[in-house]
């Protein structure tokens, strides 16, 4: 097994912390929705630093199940912001379908 480098830690603690975000952020959409969702657009700016991260990541040759999560990531977040802050589409009930499924 190869020890991990920087960039390796840096990926699983930058994972860890958007996990937890997200976990708080969901949990405060139950909860409290209206609150969530005037601080939702910090959540979905993680989306920069991650889409960064990855960028590094592809540039040093890490493999691709690294530097995909932050695309991913960032690519969810700005179809949340539009969808939920910038021009809100009410989505969720009914569900409309060409907004649910990506």
């Amino acid at each position: 097994m190869f020890p991990a480098d920087r960039l390796d830690t840096l990926f699983v603690i930058f994972a860890f912390f958007v996990q937890v975000v997200l976990l708080v952020f969901f949990a405060a959409r139950k909860w409290a929705f209206d609150s969530a969702m005037q601080l939702g657009w910090i959540v979905f700016a993680l989306g920069i630093p991650a889409a960064i991260l990855s960028v590094v990541l592809l540039i040093r040759g890490k493999p691709w199940y690294m530097w995909l999560a932050g695309f991913l990531f960032a690519a969810w977040a700005v179809f949340g912001y539009i969808v939920d802050i910038a021009q809100p589409v009410e989505w969720r009930s009914p569900i409309l379908w060409p907004v649910f499924i990506p």
